[in-house]
Protein backbone atom coordinates (compact mmCIF):
# COMPACT_ATOMS: atom_id res chain seq x y z
CA UNK A 1 0.00 0.00 0.00
CA UNK A 2 1.76 3.19 1.19
CA UNK A 3 4.89 2.09 3.07
CA UNK A 4 6.68 5.41 3.44
CA UNK A 5 6.93 8.96 2.11
CA UNK A 6 10.20 10.83 1.53
CA UNK A 7 9.81 14.58 1.37
CA UNK A 8 10.16 17.91 3.10
CA UNK A 9 8.21 18.95 6.20
CA UNK A 10 6.49 22.24 5.27
CA UNK A 11 4.23 22.61 8.32
CA UNK A 12 4.16 21.29 11.89
CA UNK A 13 1.25 21.10 14.25
CA UNK A 14 1.07 19.55 17.70
CA UNK A 15 -0.10 16.16 16.43
CA UNK A 16 0.74 16.26 12.72
CA UNK A 17 3.11 17.31 9.98
CA UNK A 18 2.54 18.18 6.36
CA UNK A 19 5.09 16.58 4.05
CA UNK A 20 5.53 18.00 0.55
CA UNK A 21 6.33 15.32 -2.00
CA UNK A 22 6.46 16.48 -5.62
CA UNK A 23 3.85 19.18 -5.07
CA UNK A 24 1.49 17.04 -3.00
CA UNK A 25 1.01 17.97 0.66
CA UNK A 26 0.43 14.87 2.79
CA UNK A 27 -1.18 15.51 6.19
CA UNK A 28 0.38 12.89 8.45
CA UNK A 29 -0.57 12.43 12.09
CA UNK A 30 2.53 11.75 14.19
CA UNK A 31 3.19 11.08 17.90
CA UNK A 32 5.73 13.92 18.19
CA UNK A 33 5.92 16.44 15.34
CA UNK A 34 9.06 18.11 16.73
CA UNK A 35 11.08 14.90 16.44
CA UNK A 36 10.95 14.95 12.63
CA UNK A 37 13.72 16.68 10.65
CA UNK A 38 12.88 19.01 7.75
CA UNK A 39 13.87 16.37 5.16
CA UNK A 40 12.20 13.15 6.22
CA UNK A 41 11.41 9.58 5.46
CA UNK A 42 8.13 8.87 7.23
CA UNK A 43 6.90 5.28 7.59
CA UNK A 44 3.15 5.40 7.19
CA UNK A 45 -0.01 3.59 8.17
CA UNK A 46 -3.24 4.31 6.29
CA UNK A 47 -6.17 4.04 8.71
CA UNK A 48 -9.58 3.68 7.09
CA UNK A 49 -12.75 4.12 9.11
CA UNK A 50 -16.30 4.70 7.94
CA UNK A 51 -16.13 8.43 8.65
CA UNK A 52 -12.50 9.21 7.78
CA UNK A 53 -9.30 8.14 6.08
CA UNK A 54 -6.19 9.15 8.03
CA UNK A 55 -2.48 8.78 7.43
CA UNK A 56 -0.26 8.14 10.45
CA UNK A 57 3.50 8.52 10.36
CA UNK A 58 6.45 7.13 12.28
CA UNK A 59 10.21 7.56 12.35
CA UNK A 60 10.90 3.83 11.98
CA UNK A 61 9.26 0.61 10.85
CA UNK A 62 9.44 -0.69 14.41
CA UNK A 63 7.42 2.30 15.65
CA UNK A 64 4.82 1.71 12.97
CA UNK A 65 4.71 -2.00 13.71
CA UNK A 66 4.22 -1.32 17.41
CA UNK A 67 1.44 1.15 16.57
CA UNK A 68 -0.40 -1.42 14.43
CA UNK A 69 0.05 -4.03 17.14
CA UNK A 70 -1.34 -1.67 19.77
CA UNK A 71 -4.41 -0.57 17.79
CA UNK A 72 -5.25 -4.20 17.09
CA UNK A 73 -5.80 -4.73 20.83
CA UNK A 74 -9.29 -4.36 22.25
CA UNK A 75 -9.71 -0.99 23.95
CA UNK A 76 -6.50 0.53 22.59
CA UNK A 77 -7.21 3.13 19.95
CA UNK A 78 -5.12 5.60 18.05
CA UNK A 79 -4.99 8.09 20.95
CA UNK A 80 -3.69 5.49 23.42
CA UNK A 81 -1.15 4.15 20.90
CA UNK A 82 0.07 7.69 20.15
CA UNK A 83 0.32 8.45 23.86
CA UNK A 84 2.49 5.36 24.35
CA UNK A 85 4.74 6.22 21.39
CA UNK A 86 5.01 9.85 22.50
CA UNK A 87 6.27 8.84 25.94
CA UNK A 88 8.37 5.70 25.33
CA UNK A 89 10.69 4.43 22.64
CA UNK A 90 9.93 1.05 21.11
CA UNK A 91 12.73 -0.51 23.15
CA UNK A 92 11.50 1.09 26.40
CA UNK A 93 7.97 -0.14 25.75
CA UNK A 94 9.08 -3.70 24.97
CA UNK A 95 11.27 -3.68 28.09
CA UNK A 96 8.34 -2.43 30.21
CA UNK A 97 6.13 -5.22 28.84
CA UNK A 98 8.74 -7.96 29.32
CA UNK A 99 9.66 -6.81 32.85
CA UNK A 100 5.99 -6.25 33.72
CA UNK A 101 6.66 -2.64 34.72
CA UNK A 102 3.09 -1.50 35.42
CA UNK A 103 4.35 1.63 37.18
CA UNK A 104 6.04 2.92 34.03
CA UNK A 105 3.16 1.90 31.75
CA UNK A 106 0.49 3.46 33.99
CA UNK A 107 2.49 6.72 34.12
CA UNK A 108 1.67 7.25 30.42
CA UNK A 109 -1.25 9.69 30.01
CA UNK A 110 -4.45 7.75 29.26
CA UNK A 111 -3.05 4.40 30.45
CA UNK A 112 -4.29 3.32 33.86
CA UNK A 113 -3.31 0.32 35.96
CA UNK A 114 -5.95 -1.97 34.42
CA UNK A 115 -4.88 -1.10 30.89
CA UNK A 116 -1.20 -1.51 31.83
CA UNK A 117 -1.91 -5.01 33.20
CA UNK A 118 -3.91 -5.92 30.12
CA UNK A 119 -1.11 -4.70 27.82
CA UNK A 120 1.35 -6.91 29.67
CA UNK A 121 -0.94 -9.96 29.54
CA UNK A 122 -1.68 -9.51 25.84
CA UNK A 123 1.79 -8.51 24.60
CA UNK A 124 4.36 -10.27 26.80
CA UNK A 125 6.53 -12.42 24.54
CA UNK A 126 4.64 -11.33 21.43
CA UNK A 127 6.58 -8.28 20.29
CA UNK A 128 8.63 -9.90 17.54
CA UNK A 129 8.71 -7.38 14.70
CA UNK A 130 10.15 -9.80 12.15
CA UNK A 131 6.85 -11.66 12.22
CA UNK A 132 4.99 -8.35 12.36
CA UNK A 133 6.40 -7.29 8.97
CA UNK A 134 4.72 -10.30 7.39
CA UNK A 135 1.60 -9.58 9.44
CA UNK A 136 1.51 -6.00 8.14
CA UNK A 137 1.85 -7.24 4.56
CA UNK A 138 -1.09 -9.60 5.11
CA UNK A 139 -3.19 -6.81 6.66
CA UNK A 140 -2.37 -4.50 3.73
CA UNK A 141 -3.44 -7.15 1.21
CA UNK A 142 -6.75 -7.72 3.02
CA UNK A 143 -7.44 -3.97 3.21
CA UNK A 144 -6.63 -3.62 -0.50
CA UNK A 145 -9.18 -6.37 -1.16
CA UNK A 146 -11.80 -4.15 0.47
CA UNK A 147 -12.01 -5.48 4.03
CA UNK A 148 -12.38 -3.16 7.01
CA UNK A 149 -8.99 -2.50 8.69
CA UNK A 150 -10.18 -3.70 12.13
CA UNK A 151 -11.53 -6.95 10.67
CA UNK A 152 -8.35 -7.42 8.59
CA UNK A 153 -6.16 -6.93 11.68
CA UNK A 154 -8.27 -9.34 13.77
CA UNK A 155 -8.24 -12.11 11.16
CA UNK A 156 -4.58 -11.65 10.19
CA UNK A 157 -3.57 -11.87 13.86
CA UNK A 158 -5.15 -15.34 14.07
CA UNK A 159 -3.07 -16.76 11.20
CA UNK A 160 0.13 -18.71 11.96
CA UNK A 161 2.52 -16.77 9.74
CA UNK A 162 5.57 -18.88 10.61
CA UNK A 163 4.24 -21.87 8.66
CA UNK A 164 2.60 -20.14 5.69
CA UNK A 165 3.72 -18.13 2.71
CA UNK A 166 2.02 -14.77 2.23
CA UNK A 167 -0.13 -16.23 -0.56
CA UNK A 168 -1.27 -19.12 1.66
CA UNK A 169 -1.87 -16.74 4.56
CA UNK A 170 -4.12 -14.61 2.32
CA UNK A 171 -6.08 -17.72 1.29
CA UNK A 172 -6.46 -18.79 4.93
CA UNK A 173 -7.56 -15.29 5.93
CA UNK A 174 -10.13 -15.14 3.14
CA UNK A 175 -11.57 -18.47 4.32
CA UNK A 176 -11.97 -17.05 7.83
CA UNK A 177 -13.47 -13.81 6.54
CA UNK A 178 -16.04 -15.55 4.33
CA UNK A 179 -17.11 -17.89 7.16
CA UNK A 180 -17.96 -14.95 9.47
Amino acid sequence: MLDYIVGKVVDRREDSIIVDKDGFGFLIYVPDSESFEDDVKVYTYLHIKEEAISLYGFKSREERDLFTKLISLHGIGVKHAFSILSNLTVEEFINAIETQNTVLLSSIPGIGKKTAHRLIVELKGKLNFEKDQKLQELIDVLINLGYDSKKAIDVASEIDLKKLSLEDAVKESLKKLTNN
